[in-house]
């Protein structure tokens, strides 16, 4: 059985795309919900649905805009993926900016140091000489 294998959350048919909950008889997602509609008008003898009846029973599966605009809403998904992706990129660059801040402090520090070093320890001389002459 491929469900065993993929996972329990990915639908068998559709293949790659999630589950998005269980009827009675098999778990569906959102390429499942069209066909299911379809298997129930075909089940009730063919019955032709009108445009809001179609609307109304996407409403109750909870796909609110899928099946009523599938171009906004997949223009939409990836807007916000393209966003997403700006976002990541702007901040990965001030990530960068920032590393090679702190790599150019890290080398003055270091071209400091020594100086700063032989002062400290100058100071140090000059204490260790008063507190023996005190003594």
């Amino acid at each position: 059985m491929v469900q065993s294998r993929i996972g329990k959350d990915l639908c068998e048919e559709h293949f790659p795309e999630p589950i998005l909950f269980s009827l009675a008889d098999k778990a569906v997602c959102k390429k499942c919900i069209p066909e299911y509609v379809a298997k129930q008008t075909e089940s009730t003898g063919g019955t032709v649905l009108s445009h809001q009846q179609k609307i109304n029973n996407a409403r109750m599966l909870g796909m609110q805009s899928y099946i009523l605009n599938p171009y906004a809403t997949e223009k939409s998904l990836i807007s916000k993926s393209l966003q997403k992706l700006t976002n990541f990129k702007s901040s990965f660059r001030n990530l960068s900016v920032e590393i090679i801040e702190r790599e150019k402090a890290s080398q003055n520090y270091l071209q400091e140091l020594p100086t700063l070093m032989n002062s400290l320890f100058d100071q140090l001389d000059e204490l260790v000489d008063e507190a023996e002459s005190r003594f």
